[in-house]
């Protein structure tokens, strides 16, 4: 079971999703998912396929592991290696000559490229506080606020401690705070990044001051730029266009939205596409629901929808296949049935009832109408003007 247990975890980080995640989305508990990465037990046959698929592997790298080394731990402390330059750095066309921190493993005398350290188990990297007068030094920049060095592991890594500057890494990141971007060729798990974060997986991080580019999922705080998944993205505000391969849950968003799954979020400063259903605040912009039902405050754009629309009031036209309950609509309202205060266009209610509150500005066809009053042609089975 021991294999299976540390396959099991570094896969999951790899992937950039949390125990949390995990569990809800294999239906199990988060207890569940800790006792398999801690040997004690392991998940039920049925759930292998879905775990590898989750993670992109086979069912049995994920049981049996792909032959790759022992994790190797870098402590990060007061050393001496400015004063030992590594004869291998010089020699090697992987590094360039520069004042980047590059962590690397090797293989007998030979650097492993990133590609093939990746595939190994990742590198440990605990970070204290280097005690140096030379404010120069690569290492007092590295650890002290004052001065940023970036920081390059050529594989997967696991950081105990934050990284004052940029981070690369060629596999997953497991970190603390990072105070510029992070770059990483797998997943990245950390608390808050001052930069952006560009990911070959999920994306899990207290908050990003930066844009979020994830191959995978995307779970964190505030975003303070774009923020793009291929995956579900879970966040809260973000200040630019949200863009999301599944569904989208956030707070309120500056730019547009676009959503391949259901889109729940708070007030949207532009545009709003989904593929499923909508639940929102105010939005700026237009409306498009391809396969759902529409639930928002204000929208200041047009509304097009395949399901029902329940809002307050809308600045444009709405045309959709279901229903539409609204205050006012400045525009033309096409429905299976309407109901709204006011409406300044044509109505058209392909063969139900129209219920209007008190005047529609423009042309009404409808089966049944009832209304205060229409200042344009009425075609309908059954009119009752209401006071």
């Amino acid at each position: 079971m021991t294999n299976f247990s540390e396959n099991f975890k570094r896969y999951r980080r790899e992937a950039g999703i949390n125990q949390d995640e995990l569990a809800s989305r294999m239906g199990v508990t988060p207890q569940a998912v800790s006792k398999w990465e801690c040997g004690l037990s392991m998940p039920d046959v049925t759930l292998l396929i879905p775990l590898a698929e989750l993670f992109g592997i086979t069912v049995d790298e994920l049981l049996r592991g792909d032959g790759t080394a022992e994790r190797v731990e870098v402590e990060t402390t007061t050393t001496n290696a400015e004063n030992h330059p590594c004869e291998l750095c010089d020699e090697s066309d992987l590094l360039k000559d520069d004042d980047t921190v590059r962590i690397v493993m090797c293989l007998g005398k030979r650097i492993l490229r990133a590609e093939e350290a990746t595939k190994r188990e990742p590198i440990l990297i605990k970070i204290e506080k280097v005690k140096t007068k030379d404010e120069n030094s690569i290492f007092h920049r590295l650890f002290e606020k004052d001065g940023k060095v970036e920081l390059s592991v050529y594989g997967n890594c696991e950081i105990d401690g934050d990284v004052n500057g940029p981070l690369q890494a060629g596999g997953y990141v497991n970190c603390g705070e990072v105070n510029g971007n992070v770059d990483a060729g797998g997943g990245v798990s950390c608390g808050e990044v001052n930069g952006n974060v560009n990911a070959g997986g999920g994306v899990s991080c207290s908050e990003v001051n930066g844009n979020v580019d994830a191959k995978g999922h995307v779970t964190c705080g505030e975003v303070n730029g774009h923020a793009h998944a291929n995956g579900h993205l879970t966040c809260g505000d973000v200040s630019g266009n949200v863009d999301a391969g599944g569904e989208v849950n956030c707070g309120d968003v500056s730019g547009n939205v676009n959503a391949k799954g259901n889109a729940t979020c708070g007030d949207v400063g532009g545009d709003l596409v989904s593929e499923g259903d909508v639940e929102c605040g105010d939005v700026d912009g237009d409306v498009v629901v391809r396969n759902g039902s529409v639930t928002c405050g204000d929208i200041d754009g047009n509304v097009a929808s395949q399901g029902e629309v329940i809002c307050e009031d809308i600045g444009g036209d709405v045309a959709t296949r279901g229903d539409v309950t609204c205050c006012t609509v400045e525009g033309d309202v096409t429905a299976e049935s309407v109901t709204c205060d006011t409406i300044e266009g044509d109505v058209t209610c392909e063969g139900n009832d129209l219920v209007v509150t008190g005047t529609v500005e423009g042309d009404v066809r409808a089966n049944n109408v009832t209304c205060q009053k229409i200042e344009g042609d009425v075609e309908a089975e059954t009119v009752n003007y209401v006071e």
